[in-house]
């Protein structure tokens, strides 16, 4: 009876864990904030971590873009950066938009998106469940904050937060990072 008794309280201690009393932080399970082209995106959405994850028919589920963009219809065109993350398996995805007219305007800064002038025009938006699509709006403004370009490793990397109001919920995206080759 004693060996029983020894056991079990040796199993016991054994699976105890302080750890398991301190709640975890969600930031930590965000990608690290990185400088280097990691090719990372995450962000907390109500305080819970959201990362980019599945690749279905081949689409990627994170990514960034710098393109020119040209409009035939009235001759026109500018430079459109995306950075964008997908979670296929519960069908939630977070992007960032932003326009400008040369190619250099893309610098470390912080955009106010939401914002539209002729210079810069910035929105971020996220896509929640099937619900649709929502984006920052001139009572839900966002912010991003390039954090480091290097056009000539094509590397962008910053950090972002916002809310949107998804049928009179607010859903707030916060600690948005990410770092990517375009």
């Amino acid at each position: 009876m004693k060996t029983y008794l020894l056991i079990l309280l040796s199993v016991l201690f054994l699976s105890c864990n302080n750890d398991d009393d301190s709640p975890a932080n969600p930031v930590d399970e965000l990608p690290p904030a990185t400088k280097t082209g990691e090719n990372t995106f995450g962000c907390l959405i109500n305080g819970r971590p959201f990362t980019p994850r599945g690749v279905p028919f081949g689409a990627p589920s994170k990514g960034a873009t710098y393109q020119y963009v040209y409009n035939p219809q009235n001759d026109t065109g500018h430079y459109g950066f995306q950075v964008f993350g997908n979670n296929f398996e519960t069908d939630v995805g977070v992007a960032l938009n932003l326009v400008f007219q040369n190619y250099e305007d893309l610098e470390e800064d912080t955009y106010m998106l939401s914002v539209s002038d002729s210079e810069q025009i910035g929105n971020m938006g996220a896509y929640i469940d099937t619900v649709g699509a929502f984006y920052t709006s001139e009572s839900n403004i966002g912010y991003i904050y390039i954090t480091k370009t290097d056009f000539e490793n094509r590397i962008v990397s910053g950090t972002f937060e916002f809310d949107v109001d998804v049928n009179g919920e607010i859903y707030s995206i916060t600690d948005g990072r990410f770092d990517f080759n375009f």
